[in-house]
Parts: C-alpha cells; structure tokens; sequence
C-alpha cells in the first residue's frame, strides 16, 4: 500500500485519510463502479498530453461513465456526452437528498476528479466525504486527503505515466 503526505504541510486531517492508490487499483476501483462520474476541473487544459491522455480514458468509457466539466474545461470535452457544471454547485448536488443524478437515473457511485484548484478540490471532497455515501478517487497529481481514495504526490511525468496506464488498462 502506497504512503502519501498532503500536498500541504499544515493539511492533516481527521482520522479519515484517503487512502493512495496506484494506477492499477485506481482502474479496479473505476471497474467495480456501477455509475462513475468524471468531473473534470479547467486545470486540465493547461496540459495537452494531460487531455488527450484523459479524452483517452473517457472513450474507453464512453457507454459506462458520466462526464461533467467545470465552464473552462467543457470545450475541450465537447465531443463528448459533457454535463456542464460548476464546481461548487456539483458538490451542492451530490449531498441533495432529491438529486436524481446528471442524467436524470441516479445519482453515480464514485466520483472521479481532476484538474482543480487544490483547495477548491479539497474542500468540495471534503463536502462529499462527510454528507454523502458516494466514494471519491482523485487522480490528480497531488495528493487529496478528502477523497475516498487518492492518487500519491506525483511529479508531472508520473502523473502522466498514472494516466497512461489507466487508459491503457481500461
């Protein structure tokens, strides 16, 4: 099992941890999921390898994930079936005891997230974590102590390597 310290020094928690994962547990975890959803922040589009590794990813799972990209990111996933959101909204969603899901038939059973602010994306997990049953795996490059599983702290070429072999595996 992988040790990984927060992105941040000062950021220690609870004792609930995200548990860090490989890229090949990452793709059981996506495997095992009845209704992923993808939520896609516009940090993404600042790499282009880091795009087309995920645009990847997400036609491997065209038919079995549901996307849904920050207002920055949504061009570049156009392409795809995308559900435009707001960051702060989604996480607002995802507690609601009525929200029937982004297509309208439940909500999704795990959270896959990228491409955020890190605190933005601390603090929306951390809203999910506590007032929902819905697990989290972040795979962004820094470590997130709020999901339910969570990428190490990689080094950009590692990250790529992570989402190479996610794609690869899928």
């Amino acid at each position: 099992m992988l040790y990984a310290r927060p992105w941040y020094r000062s950021d220690i928690q609870g004792y609930h941890r995200a548990k860090a994962v490989d890229a090949t547990t990452a793709v059981k975890i996506i495997k095992n999921s009845e209704k992923p959803a993808f939520v896609v922040g516009e940090l993404i589009v600042r790499d282009g390898e880091a795009v087309e590794l995920l645009k990847e990813i997400l036609k491997k799972l065209r038919n079995h994930a549901l996307i849904a990209t920050t207002p920055n990111a949504y061009r570049e996933f156009s392409e795809f079936n995308v559900y435009y959101v707001n960051v702060v909204d989604a996480a607002n969603l995802i507690i609601s005891q009525d929200w029937k899901g982004l297509d309208g038939y439940g909500k999704p059973d795990l959270i896959v997230i990228l491409g955020m602010f890190h605190v933005l994306m601390e603090q929306t997990l951390s809203t999910i974590r506590n007032f929902s049953d819905i697990k989290s795996l972040a795979i962004d490059r820094f470590f997130q102590n709020n999901a339910t599983y969570s990428f190490p702290n990689l080094t950009r070429k590692e990250w790529l390597n992570y989402l190479r072999k996610l794609s690869d595996s899928l």
